[in-house]
């Protein structure tokens, strides 16, 4: 899947509302669902997408339904999530978190690819598709 093609469906109104306040990913449009009761959440979602002026539109519950089911009354579609380094995200030296994915390599419960100057990891598939016995 390419960048600019790669699209999420978020939903559920607090993963919509910290996604809008995050800021971090592209946001393409907003779905609310016809005659929603407005709640405080639902209310901050529209204010939010109003000021960063995000497309909505109102949809029936069942072409909501028909995309996901469990949406809460708001769906959004968003670009992918930006790369960001892992050392960032944990706050750690850059030795730390590569002694760290190591030890998880050599456990099986990673997969190392070198690509170029970069390695990229992946999650391991557990043979039975049970990742807590491998825990």
């Amino acid at each position: 899947m390419s960048r600019s093609t790669s699209h999420d469906l978020l939903y559920g109104r607090n993963p919509v509302l910290e996604t809008l306040r995050s800021r971090r990913r592209e946001v393409h449009n907003l779905v609310v669902q016809q005659g929603l009761d407005p709640s405080p959440t639902v209310e901050k979602i529209l204010a939010e997408a109003d000021r960063q002026q995000i497309p909505f539109a109102w949809r029936s519950r069942q072409e909501m339904d028909n995309r996901v089911r469990n949406h809460q009354g708001v769906q959004l579609q968003v670009g992918p999530y930006p790369y960001v380094e892992l050392t960032e995200i944990l706050e750690l030296a850059q030795s730390t978190v590569s002694r760290h994915l190591k030890m998880l390599e050599e456990c099986g419960l990673l997969e190392r690819r070198k690509k170029g100057l970069w390695v990229e990891y992946r999650i391991a598939p557990s043979p039975d598709g049970n990742m807590q016995r491998r825990l």
